[in-house]
Order: structure tokens, then sequence, then C-alpha cells
């Protein structure tokens, strides 16, 4: 068996929600991902963070902290200005694996799969997708 690329006495105690933008406008899944963080963060006392990857994006973090996210970790380059699953995903695991959060959201749009599954093999961990 593979191990992780990080463990339990690694992670730090926080849910990282990816948020997904098109065009400089946050998809609605992604905010309904930070309240939900946001509820289970709180019954556990834990931090929820915001990856948001774009062109020119940062005015879109004031949203995100209004649905509940404590910081928001950006990523603004004109190569991020539209999805691309190599340069997205990139940049997403160098996050992950700097941050370690124990947990990682991503909506379950086109995007939001093709990122996980990605993240889930160069993590070496495991992937629970469409849960409601």
């Amino acid at each position: 068996m593979v191990e992780s690329l990080y463990g339990t006495k690694e992670e730090n105690h926080t849910i990282a929600v990816f948020l997904e933008q098109q065009g400089g406008i946050l998809e609605g899944v992604s905010l309904e991902l930070v309240s939900k963080a946001r509820q289970m963060a709180d019954t556990i006392n834990w931090h929820v963070v915001g990856l948001l990857l774009g062109n020119n994006v940062s005015n879109l973090a004031a949203k995100a902290f209004t649905y509940g996210v404590d910081q928001v970790w950006l990523a603004d380059h004109p190569l991020l200005e539209h999805f691309t699953i190599d340069a997205y995903a990139r940049v997403t695991f160098e996050a992950l694996l700097k941050e370690k959060p124990s947990i990682f959201l991503a909506p379950a749009t086109p995007n939001g799969r093709d990122l996980a599954g990605r993240l889930a093999v160069r993590m070496r961990t495991g992937l629970n997708a469409d849960c409601t």
C-alpha cells in the first residue's frame, strides 16, 4: 500500500475549499461548499480556508469571507485566467502540500471533478465523490 504524502500527525485542522470561478465570478456551488465547511469546522473547532486561483481575482476573496472562510489562499497569475487542468492541479497540489489541510473540498462541476481526481492521485489519498 502506498502512503499518502502526509498523514494525520502532520495535517493542520483545516478544511480547504476550492473556490471555482469563471470570468471573475465565484461559482455558487463553491460558496455552498464554504457554508457547509463552516458548519463542519464550527462543530470540531477547525479553520476554513478558500483556495482561489485566477487572474485579477483578489476582489473575490471578500465574498468568500462573507460565506465563512477564515482565510483565502490566493494564486493570481495571467496563466491562471482560464481553467487548465495542468496549471490548476500544479498550483493546488503545491498549496495543499505546503499547508497540509485535513480536508479538501471541490465542487462537483466538470472542473472540480477533474481537479479532485488528479489531486487524489498526486497526494496518494482517497477521494469521495458526489457527497451530499
